[in-house]
Protein backbone atom coordinates (compact mmCIF):
# COMPACT_ATOMS: atom_id res chain seq x y z
CA UNK A 1 0.00 0.00 0.00
CA UNK A 2 1.48 3.88 -0.69
CA UNK A 3 0.38 6.89 1.47
CA UNK A 4 1.27 9.72 -0.20
CA UNK A 5 0.50 12.99 2.02
CA UNK A 6 0.92 16.96 0.88
CA UNK A 7 1.04 19.35 3.37
CA UNK A 8 -1.34 22.53 1.54
CA UNK A 9 -1.67 24.17 4.88
CA UNK A 10 1.28 26.54 5.82
CA UNK A 11 0.52 27.49 9.44
CA UNK A 12 0.39 23.92 11.03
CA UNK A 13 3.49 21.77 10.91
CA UNK A 14 3.43 18.07 9.85
CA UNK A 15 6.07 16.68 11.77
CA UNK A 16 7.11 13.07 11.44
CA UNK A 17 5.24 11.76 13.93
CA UNK A 18 2.49 13.33 12.84
CA UNK A 19 2.79 11.95 9.15
CA UNK A 20 3.67 8.36 10.26
CA UNK A 21 0.16 8.15 12.86
CA UNK A 22 -1.87 9.12 9.33
CA UNK A 23 -0.10 6.46 6.90
CA UNK A 24 -0.80 3.81 9.69
CA UNK A 25 -4.41 5.03 10.26
CA UNK A 26 -4.97 4.86 6.31
CA UNK A 27 -2.96 1.89 6.29
CA UNK A 28 -5.30 0.03 9.02
CA UNK A 29 -8.25 1.17 7.62
CA UNK A 30 -7.73 -0.08 4.52
CA UNK A 31 -6.93 -3.68 5.90
CA UNK A 32 -8.80 -6.42 4.79
CA UNK A 33 -10.85 -3.98 2.70
CA UNK A 34 -8.51 -4.10 -0.48
CA UNK A 35 -5.85 -5.38 -2.04
CA UNK A 36 -2.27 -4.63 -1.44
CA UNK A 37 -1.30 -2.61 -4.39
CA UNK A 38 -3.28 0.45 -3.49
CA UNK A 39 -2.67 4.16 -3.33
CA UNK A 40 -4.41 6.94 -1.09
CA UNK A 41 -3.54 10.84 -1.45
CA UNK A 42 -3.89 11.91 1.64
CA UNK A 43 -4.07 16.40 0.81
CA UNK A 44 -3.69 18.53 4.82
CA UNK A 45 -5.52 21.74 3.92
CA UNK A 46 -6.74 25.25 5.61
CA UNK A 47 -10.42 25.74 6.40
CA UNK A 48 -10.65 27.93 2.67
CA UNK A 49 -9.30 25.35 0.77
CA UNK A 50 -11.49 22.82 1.91
CA UNK A 51 -14.30 25.32 2.17
CA UNK A 52 -13.88 25.86 -1.59
CA UNK A 53 -14.28 21.96 -2.65
CA UNK A 54 -16.80 21.23 -0.31
CA UNK A 55 -18.91 24.23 -2.19
CA UNK A 56 -18.00 23.25 -5.39
CA UNK A 57 -18.73 19.64 -5.11
CA UNK A 58 -20.90 19.03 -2.44
CA UNK A 59 -22.80 22.09 -3.01
CA UNK A 60 -22.54 23.27 0.99
CA UNK A 61 -20.99 26.85 1.38
CA UNK A 62 -19.10 26.32 4.34
CA UNK A 63 -16.08 24.16 5.72
CA UNK A 64 -15.97 20.74 6.87
CA UNK A 65 -13.20 18.14 8.73
CA UNK A 66 -12.95 15.72 6.10
CA UNK A 67 -13.56 15.29 2.21
CA UNK A 68 -12.77 12.24 0.29
CA UNK A 69 -12.96 11.93 -3.42
CA UNK A 70 -12.97 8.22 -4.94
CA UNK A 71 -10.83 7.74 -8.01
CA UNK A 72 -11.06 3.93 -8.30
CA UNK A 73 -8.76 3.39 -11.38
CA UNK A 74 -5.83 1.27 -11.67
CA UNK A 75 -2.74 2.09 -13.57
CA UNK A 76 -1.12 -0.55 -15.87
CA UNK A 77 1.18 -2.58 -14.33
CA UNK A 78 4.65 -4.31 -15.29
CA UNK A 79 4.13 -6.79 -17.97
CA UNK A 80 1.74 -9.43 -16.30
CA UNK A 81 2.19 -7.50 -12.54
CA UNK A 82 -1.35 -6.28 -11.64
CA UNK A 83 -1.37 -2.10 -11.32
CA UNK A 84 -1.72 0.03 -8.85
CA UNK A 85 -5.66 0.98 -8.08
CA UNK A 86 -6.03 4.68 -7.41
CA UNK A 87 -8.33 4.36 -4.77
CA UNK A 88 -9.09 8.31 -4.47
CA UNK A 89 -7.95 11.45 -2.15
CA UNK A 90 -8.81 12.34 1.30
CA UNK A 91 -8.85 16.01 2.50
CA UNK A 92 -8.06 16.81 6.03
CA UNK A 93 -8.55 20.29 7.31
CA UNK A 94 -6.00 20.73 10.24
CA UNK A 95 -6.99 24.24 11.60
CA UNK A 96 -10.90 21.88 11.71
CA UNK A 97 -8.54 19.36 13.51
CA UNK A 98 -7.00 21.52 16.05
CA UNK A 99 -10.53 22.61 16.99
CA UNK A 100 -12.19 19.52 17.69
CA UNK A 101 -9.25 17.68 19.53
CA UNK A 102 -9.67 20.72 21.83
CA UNK A 103 -13.53 19.81 21.61
CA UNK A 104 -13.22 16.05 22.29
CA UNK A 105 -10.25 16.17 24.72
CA UNK A 106 -7.92 14.29 22.82
CA UNK A 107 -5.06 15.41 21.04
CA UNK A 108 -4.61 17.46 17.59
CA UNK A 109 -2.53 14.13 15.73
CA UNK A 110 -4.69 11.88 17.20
CA UNK A 111 -7.36 13.70 15.18
CA UNK A 112 -6.05 14.13 12.06
CA UNK A 113 -5.75 10.56 12.12
CA UNK A 114 -9.22 9.78 13.44
CA UNK A 115 -10.29 11.83 9.92
CA UNK A 116 -7.94 9.81 7.58
CA UNK A 117 -9.69 6.92 9.05
CA UNK A 118 -13.10 7.83 8.09
CA UNK A 119 -11.78 9.53 5.09
CA UNK A 120 -10.41 6.72 4.15
CA UNK A 121 -13.74 4.39 4.88
CA UNK A 122 -15.68 6.54 2.56
CA UNK A 123 -13.25 5.91 -0.27
CA UNK A 124 -14.15 1.90 0.40
CA UNK A 125 -17.87 2.85 -0.04
CA UNK A 126 -18.87 3.26 3.95
CA UNK A 127 -21.40 6.06 4.11
CA UNK A 128 -23.49 7.50 6.99
CA UNK A 129 -26.83 8.61 5.42
CA UNK A 130 -28.88 6.29 7.17
CA UNK A 131 -28.68 5.45 11.11
CA UNK A 132 -28.03 1.76 10.61
CA UNK A 133 -24.54 2.58 7.64
CA UNK A 134 -23.74 5.27 10.37
CA UNK A 135 -23.86 2.59 13.27
CA UNK A 136 -21.68 0.12 10.86
CA UNK A 137 -19.43 2.39 9.83
CA UNK A 138 -18.81 3.98 13.29
CA UNK A 139 -17.97 0.21 14.67
CA UNK A 140 -15.63 -0.40 11.70
CA UNK A 141 -13.64 3.31 12.49
CA UNK A 142 -13.86 2.48 16.71
CA UNK A 143 -11.97 -1.04 15.67
CA UNK A 144 -9.30 0.94 13.82
CA UNK A 145 -8.66 3.34 16.07
CA UNK A 146 -8.52 1.44 19.26
CA UNK A 147 -5.96 -0.73 17.53
CA UNK A 148 -3.90 2.05 15.68
CA UNK A 149 -3.58 3.63 19.45
CA UNK A 150 -2.68 0.31 20.71
CA UNK A 151 0.25 0.27 17.55
CA UNK A 152 1.55 3.62 18.16
CA UNK A 153 2.01 3.10 21.69
CA UNK A 154 4.11 0.44 21.04
CA UNK A 155 6.11 1.92 18.81
CA UNK A 156 6.32 5.18 20.98
CA UNK A 157 7.70 2.55 23.64
CA UNK A 158 10.13 1.24 21.26
CA UNK A 159 11.54 4.77 20.62
CA UNK A 160 12.00 5.14 24.22
CA UNK A 161 13.88 1.82 24.57
CA UNK A 162 16.71 3.04 22.12
CA UNK A 163 17.44 5.28 25.55
CA UNK A 164 18.14 2.57 27.77
CA UNK A 165 21.03 2.66 30.42
CA UNK A 166 21.49 -0.61 30.44
CA UNK A 167 25.07 -1.87 30.77
CA UNK A 168 25.20 -4.31 33.49
CA UNK A 169 21.89 -6.42 32.33
CA UNK A 170 21.39 -5.85 28.98
CA UNK A 171 17.72 -5.85 28.84
CA UNK A 172 16.72 -2.64 27.74
CA UNK A 173 13.12 -1.62 28.02
CA UNK A 174 10.92 1.41 27.02
CA UNK A 175 7.72 2.78 28.22
CA UNK A 176 5.12 4.63 26.71
CA UNK A 177 2.28 5.95 29.13
CA UNK A 178 -1.03 7.53 27.41
CA UNK A 179 -2.53 9.64 29.52
CA UNK A 180 -6.99 11.32 28.87
CA UNK A 181 -6.48 13.97 25.99
CA UNK A 182 -4.08 11.60 23.84
CA UNK A 183 -0.53 13.21 25.73
CA UNK A 184 1.99 10.40 25.77
CA UNK A 185 5.17 10.41 28.61
CA UNK A 186 8.07 7.97 27.77
CA UNK A 187 10.33 6.54 29.94
CA UNK A 188 13.24 3.80 30.19
CA UNK A 189 15.01 1.92 32.51
CA UNK A 190 18.18 3.35 34.09
CA UNK A 191 20.59 0.87 35.21
CA UNK A 192 23.04 1.85 38.33
CA UNK A 193 26.48 -0.08 39.77
CA UNK A 194 24.53 0.13 42.70
CA UNK A 195 21.83 -2.29 41.52
CA UNK A 196 19.00 -1.14 44.44
CA UNK A 197 18.96 2.02 42.87
CA UNK A 198 17.87 0.89 39.31
CA UNK A 199 14.97 2.83 37.94
CA UNK A 200 12.52 0.74 35.82
CA UNK A 201 10.98 2.49 32.84
CA UNK A 202 7.39 1.89 33.85
CA UNK A 203 7.97 3.76 36.82
CA UNK A 204 10.19 6.62 35.14
CA UNK A 205 7.21 7.42 32.79
CA UNK A 206 4.66 7.36 35.29
CA UNK A 207 7.10 9.74 37.49
CA UNK A 208 7.10 12.28 34.33
CA UNK A 209 3.63 11.87 34.07
CA UNK A 210 2.99 13.07 37.71
CA UNK A 211 5.88 15.88 37.55
CA UNK A 212 3.59 17.14 34.46
CA UNK A 213 0.60 17.34 37.00
CA UNK A 214 -1.05 14.20 35.52
CA UNK A 215 -2.52 11.60 37.88
CA UNK A 216 -5.17 9.36 35.71
CA UNK A 217 -3.53 7.37 33.23
CA UNK A 218 -5.31 5.24 30.26
CA UNK A 219 -3.02 2.77 29.00
CA UNK A 220 0.94 1.60 29.01
CA UNK A 221 2.92 -0.11 26.40
CA UNK A 222 6.29 -1.82 27.03
CA UNK A 223 8.68 -2.69 24.91
CA UNK A 224 11.48 -5.20 24.96
CA UNK A 225 14.21 -6.41 22.90
CA UNK A 226 14.20 -10.22 21.48
CA UNK A 227 10.61 -12.07 20.42
CA UNK A 228 9.35 -12.71 23.87
CA UNK A 229 7.58 -9.78 25.53
CA UNK A 230 8.32 -9.27 29.50
CA UNK A 231 5.91 -7.94 32.47
CA UNK A 232 6.28 -5.32 34.20
CA UNK A 233 7.72 -5.70 37.76
CA UNK A 234 6.15 -6.00 40.80
CA UNK A 235 6.82 -2.85 42.33
CA UNK A 236 5.91 -1.06 38.68
CA UNK A 237 2.65 -3.16 39.32
CA UNK A 238 2.14 -1.79 42.16
CA UNK A 239 3.31 1.74 41.89
CA UNK A 240 0.88 2.23 38.31
CA UNK A 241 -2.22 0.60 40.62
CA UNK A 242 -1.93 3.72 42.92
CA UNK A 243 -3.16 6.02 40.14
CA UNK A 244 -4.75 3.42 37.45
CA UNK A 245 -6.14 -0.18 38.81
CA UNK A 246 -7.70 -0.45 35.78
CA UNK A 247 -4.99 0.50 33.55
CA UNK A 248 -4.49 -1.30 30.02
CA UNK A 249 -1.01 -2.78 29.33
CA UNK A 250 0.20 -2.90 25.72
CA UNK A 251 3.32 -5.26 26.13
CA UNK A 252 5.51 -5.19 22.86
CA UNK A 253 8.54 -7.45 21.56
CA UNK A 254 11.66 -6.32 19.15
CA UNK A 255 9.46 -7.42 16.47
CA UNK A 256 6.60 -4.89 17.44
CA UNK A 257 4.39 -7.96 18.09
CA UNK A 258 2.38 -7.00 21.24
CA UNK A 259 -0.46 -8.68 23.44
CA UNK A 260 -2.77 -6.57 25.80
CA UNK A 261 -3.41 -7.57 29.41
CA UNK A 262 -4.90 -5.43 32.24
CA UNK A 263 -3.34 -3.88 35.02
CA UNK A 264 -5.97 -5.87 37.60
CA UNK A 265 -5.63 -8.89 36.18
CA UNK A 266 -2.02 -8.64 36.77
CA UNK A 267 -2.20 -7.49 40.11
CA UNK A 268 -5.71 -8.11 41.70
CA UNK A 269 -4.98 -7.32 45.50
CA UNK A 270 -2.74 -4.26 44.78
CA UNK A 271 -2.01 -2.95 48.27
CA UNK A 272 -4.12 -0.04 49.31
CA UNK A 273 -3.21 2.48 52.41
CA UNK A 274 -6.32 3.23 54.70
CA UNK A 275 -5.51 6.07 56.48
CA UNK A 276 -8.14 7.23 59.53
CA UNK A 277 -7.80 10.35 60.98
CA UNK A 278 -7.33 10.78 64.73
Amino acid sequence: MTVAISNLQETVTVDERLASLVTMAVESALAGGAGPRVEVSVALVDDDYIHDLNRRFRGQDRPTDVLAFPMGEEEPGAGDEPGVLLLGDVVISLPAAVRQAAEYGHGFAWEVARLAVHGTFHLLGYDHERDEDARRMQEREDAVLAALSDTELAERAGAALQNAYAPYSGFRVGAALLVPGGRVFTGCNVENASYGLAVCAERAAVVSAVAAGVREFTALAVAVEGEKTALPCGACLQVLSEFAPGLRLILADGRGEFTVRTLSELLPEAFRLHRTDA
